[in-house]
């Protein structure tokens, strides 16, 4: 009599899939729900990266077009290159190196000028320091009386979510213009 009761207690749960739908939910669920914050953060990344992408162009553009360039001048395009990065803060979490590199005669390429602003980060260029020779791509070269602008843009990317995966990393663009008005070899105060 029990095992009668017993299977027949069995037969009904197997035939019975009101809870399947639930317990299929209680599965998937979670697992979509990580779908999505994981794209939202790869979105973020990206849109981080664009905008130092197009920081670094914007700046090393706006510097190669001057004929001379002041300090004051240097300031105020910094000033413009934090609007780029909105909504991320550049101030906090960034910097924005600028430097002029050039060829003098028969000396050998020299980093003429370096000056650093938008932010508080404490970076060394990757580019070097004012009054050595640069470190440039291999085979890029500048030539006997030409100039050369590079911006270098630095992030401190710390992801929302998913710390142990992606974890937190300093991000790097730069970009090269040659001066289109001369060497801008000296940055007038």
């Amino acid at each position: 009599m029990i095992l009668q009761g017993l299977a027949s207690l069995i037969g009904r749960l197997r035939r019975n899939e009101r809870g399947g739908v639930l317990v299929e939910s209680m599965f998937t669920i979670p697992i979509a729900i990580m779908l999505l914050l994981a794209g939202f953060e790869v979105a973020r990344l990206t849109l981080i990266h664009q905008k130092m992408d197009r920081a670094a162009t914007a700046m090393a553009d706006l510097v190669s077009q001057s004929e001379g360039i002041t300090v004051a001048q240097l300031n105020d395009m910094f000033n413009a290159i934090q609007h780029i990065m909105e909504p991320f803060d550049l101030s906090t979490k960034g910097v924005v190196v600028v430097s002029s590199i050039g060829t003098p005669g028969i000396n050998p390429t020299t980093v003429y000028w370096q000056r650093t602003g938008a932010g508080s980060v404490v970076v060394t260029s990757q580019v070097g320091t004012e009054g050595n020779p640069p470190t440039l791509p291999t085979g890029f070269v500048v030539r006997s009386g030409e100039g050369l602008i590079v911006a270098e843009v630095y992030y401190d990317y710390a992801p929302l979510l998913f710390w142990d995966i992606v974890g937190p990393n300093q991000l790097y663009h730069r970009a090269f213009f040659r001066p289109r008005y001369g060497g801008l070899d000296v940055l007038n105060p």
